[in-house]
C-alpha cells in the first residue's frame, strides 16, 4: 500500500488526485463539511445480524469451540515467547536473531491467518479447519521451543544450562528420591498468585519454593481426562514478565486420601474460602447459592445444563453460521448429575450430568481456591468442562438463573474491548437475543454484580430476567445453505473453561479485568528434573524479572515484541483498561506509566510513539512518561539494551 500512495503522489499532476493516509478524524471533517445528511444511532454494535425470517447468524460465535480454543491458547503461547524474547537481554539469547524472528513469525502467521472470517469463526469446511489446526499447532510448537531456549539461558549460572521442555513427561515420570523441577512463566505486565495444575502418576510428593520455603500444594486424585492418575495443584506468586521456580519432590510424605468439601446440616456441599461461599444443593446436585462474605452480599444461584435443538425441517436450518432452535431449551436428564468432592485447599466438586442418550457427554468440574485469605486466589470461581461427543442436533448451554434484578438486560463485550448493554427483545426469537462472548459477560442489579469470563469464543444471552446462559458446544446434521456446503458435524470432545466473579457493581471492575487477561493468558509451565532441590539452586538462576515493578492495575500490557529479524527494535503497546464510567472512579482516570522507572534495568532508546499498526511516526519525541486516558491504545518503537 505504501508503494502505491508513493507512486500516485509521485504522479499527482498526471491522475489529478492527493492520495494520503487519513485520521478517522480528518474522514468525519471532509464527510460532514461534503453537506451529506448522516442518520444518527445509539452506541449500540449492530449484532444480531440476520438475512432472513429465522435466519440469525448466531450459531458462529460458538461453531467449532474447540477451534476458537485453540487459537486463543496459541495466542497465549505466542505472546510468552514475544514477551520472553524482548526481555532477554541480548547476550544471554543464545539464538540468533534471523532464527529466533523465524519462529515467533510462524506463530504470528498462523494467529494471523485464523482471523480469516470463516476460521475463528468456525465457518469453513471441516478440512480447511483442520488446515488452521495444523498450522496453530506448528506456530505454538516453534513458539514453545523459542521459550525453551530463553528459560535455558536466563536460568543458566557459570556456564552450566538447563534443559527446560513444555511437554510433561517428565513429570508424569517422576521417580523416587528425585525432583521434578516446575519453572513458572508470566506473560501479564502484573504480579500474579494463582494455583497451576501439573499431571502426575504419584501422590507421595511434597512442594517447595526456590528458597527451600513451604508452599501451598494439594494433591487430587485426577478427573476426567487427564494425563496422568493424579492432579497436582500448587499455589504460585510469579513477579510481572518474569519466572519462578518450584520443586516436587517424590517419596517424601506417605500418601494418603484427601479432604473433602464441607457438608451441612442439610446434605449441601459446601464450597468456601474467606472471600467466596458456594452450595450445591442436595435435592438437584447443582449449584444453587452464592455469597461474598466480604461484600456481605448473597443471591440464589441455580445451574442448569440443557440443549437447544436445532431444527431440521422445511426452510431455514440450524448450521455452522445459523441457529435455529425447535423450542425452548431442555436439559440434558431429569436425573441429578453425580458429585465427585475433593480438596481443602483446592476444593474441587466434579460433577457428571446424565445425557438424554445412552452416553454421559456433559461433565465439569467446580473449583473455589483456599488460601488462607489471599483473596488474590480465593476472589473467582472456576468450572471446567468436558463436553462430546454431543448427539446430532444438539446445541449445548450452561445456564445460572438468580435472583439479581436485572430488567431483562445482559452486559457483554464488544470485541474483547469495549462493553456492550444487550436488552432482551421478547417480540423475537430465541436466537435474536443472543450475542456474542468474547471475553467477558455479566448481569448486575444495584447490589450485586454476576460477571463470567471465558478463554474462548461463545454465543451468550439472557433469555429470562437474572439469567445469563453460555453457548458452550454445537453440532448439527444440515447445512445452513450459507455456503460451507457440509453439516457442523463437529465431534470434538471440548475443555472450556468459565471463570465466576461475584461481587458488588463498585467492585467488580478490576476484578473482572485481571481474570479476563488471567484466564486467557495463563501461567506458562516448563519442567526438568534434578537431583535435589539444593543440587539445582547451586547450578542454575531460580528466578528472573526484567521489571522493577507492575504496571498500574488499569494498565494492560498490550505487546512487547520485537519488530523485525535485523533490528533490535520492540513493539510495545499499552492499554487502558477502563472506560470513563466505571468503578472506582480513580481507576477509570488518566493513567501514569514511567517507562524510565518500569525497565529501569535497562537503557531505552530510539523512543517514538506510532499508529497501531507502526506504519506512522505520531511523535518522535513522546518522553518516559506516558499518559493513557480511559480505553486508549498507545503504541512505541523502542530499543532495550543493558
Amino acid at each position: 500500500m505504501d508503494q502505491i500512495v508513493k507512486y500516485i503522489q509521485d504522479h499527482a499532476a498526471e491522475y489529478n488526485v492527493n492520495l494520503k493516509y487519513s485520521l478517522l478524524s480528518e474522514y468525519y471533517e471532509a464527510a460532514m463539511g461534503s453537506g451529506v445528511v448522516f442518520p444518527e444511532r445509539d452506541s449500540n454494535d449492530f449484532m444480531p445480524y440476520a438475512d432472513g425470517p429465522d435466519a440469525w447468524w448466531t450459531g458462529y460465535y460458538t461453531s467449532r469451540v474447540n477451534l476458537k480454543g485453540l487459537i486463543r491458547e496459541a495466542e497465549h503461547i505466542s505472546r510468552a515467547a514475544d514477551t520472553l524474547y524482548a526481555t532477554t537481554p541480548t547476550a544471554n539469547r543464545n539464538v540468533s536473531q534471523p532464527v529466533a524472528f523465524d519462529m515467533l513469525n510462524i506463530s504470528r502467521y498462523a494467529l494471523g491467518i485464523s482471523q480469516h472470517h470463516d476460521a475463528v469463526s468456525g465457518t469453513s469446511k471441516d478440512f480447511v479447519a483442520q488446515d488452521y489446526r495444523n498450522w496453530l499447532e506448528l506456530g505454538s510448537a516453534n513458539a514453545h521451543t523459542l521459550s525453551e531456549t530463553l528459560l535455558n539461558s536466563l536460568a543458566s549460572k557459570g556456564g552450566n544450562a538447563p534443559s527446560f521442555s513444555n511437554f510433561t513427561t517428565q513429570a508424569l515420570n517422576l521417580q523416587p528420591g528425585k525432583t521434578l523441577v516446575v519453572v513458572v512463566y508470566n506473560s501479564l505486565g502484573w504480579t500474579r498468585s494463582e494455583f497451576v495444575r501439573v499431571p502426575l502418576n504419584r501422590n507421595d510428593v511434597t512442594v517447595t519454593d526456590s528458597n527451600g520455603g513451604k508452599v501451598a500444594f494439594e494433591v487430587h486424585n485426577a478427573q476426567g481426562t487427564s494425563e496422568g492418575k493424579y492432579d497436582l495443584f500448587i499455589g504460585t506468586t510469579i513477579k510481572a514478565l518474569g519466572f519462578q521456580t518450584y520443586f516436587v519432590t517424590a517419596g517424601a510424605v506417605n500418601s494418603k486420601p484427601v479432604d473433602t468439601p464441607l457438608i451441612n446440616e442439610v446434605g449441601d456441599y459446601v464450597l468456601e474460602n474467606s472471600y467466596l461461599r458456594v452450595t450445591v444443593s442436595s435435592t438437584t446436585g447443582t449449584i444453587s447459592s452464592i455469597q461474598n462474605k466480604k461484600s456481605g452480599i448473597s443471591n440464589t444461584l441455580n445451574h442448569n445444563v440443557l440443549a437447544y435443538h436445532s431444527y431440521t425441517g422445511s426452510g431455514q436450518r440450524s448450521g455452522a453460521y445459523i441457529f435455529r432452535t425447535t423450542g425452548p431449551a431442555q436439559p440434558l436428564s431429569s436425573r441429578a448429575p453425580t458429585n465427585t468432592p475433593q480438596g481443602q485447599i483446592v476444593q474441587s466438586l466434579y460433577q457428571v450430568f446424565p445425557g438424554d442418550t445412552a452416553q454421559s457427554y456433559y461433565k465439569q468440574n467446580i473449583r473455589l481456591y483456599n488460601a488462607g485469605g489471599d483473596e488474590n486466589f480465593e476472589n473467582f470461581i472456576d468450572i471446567s468442562h468436558e463436553i462430546g461427543v454431543i448427539p446430532e442436533d444438539h446445541e449445548v448451554i450452561s445456564r445460572f438463573s438468580s435472583n439479581i434484578q436485572t430488567g431483562g438486560v445482559i452486559y457483554t463485550d464488544n470485541n474483547g474491548f469495549a462493553t456492550q448493554k444487550r436488552t432482551y427483545d421478547s417480540t423475537l426469537p430465541i436466537p435474536a437475543n443472543y450475542y456474542p462472548n468474547v471475553y467477558w459477560s455479566y448481569i448486575e442489579d444495584s447490589n450485586a454484580r454476576l460477571s463470567i469470563a471465558s478463554e474462548r469464543s461463545h454465543g451468550v444471552s439472557s433469555q429470562a430476567p437474572g439469567s445469563v446462559e453460555f453457548m458452550l458446544h454445537r453440532r448439527t446434521s444440515s447445512d445452513d445453505s450459507r455456503g460451507v456446503d457440509e453439516p457442523l458435524d463437529d465431534t470434538d470432545i471440548t475443555h472450556p473453561v468459565l471463570r465466576l466473579v461475584y461481587e458488588t457493581p463498585a467492585n467488580s471492575d478490576l476484578l473482572r479485568y485481571k481474570q479476563v487477561y488471567s484466564v486467557n493468558f495463563p501461567l506458562s509451565l516448563y519442567y526438568a528434573t534434578a537431583n535435589s532441590p539444593s543440587d539445582w539452586t547451586s547450578r542454575y538462576q531460580t528466578s528472573y524479572s526484567p521489571l522493577s515493578g507492575d504496571l498500574p492495575p488499569n494498565v494492560h500490557l498490550l505487546s512487547l515484541k520485537t519488530r523485525d529479524s535485523k533490528s533490535n527494535t520492540l513493539i510495545l503497546r499499552l492499554t487502558h483498561l477502563f472506560a470513563a464510567d466505571e468503578k472506582p472512579a480513580n481507576l477509570a482516570a488518566p493513567a501514569v506509566v514511567d517507562l524510565k522507572a518500569l525497565f529501569s534495568g535497562y537503557t531505552i532508546g530510539n523512543l517514538v510513539e506510532t499508529t497501531l499498526t507502526i506504519n506512522q511516526v505520531v511523535n518522535s519525541n513522546p518522553g518516559l512518561t506516558i499518559t493513557l486516558g480511559p480505553k486508549q491504545i498507545r503504541t512505541f518503537l523502542l530499543t532495550l539494551s543493558k
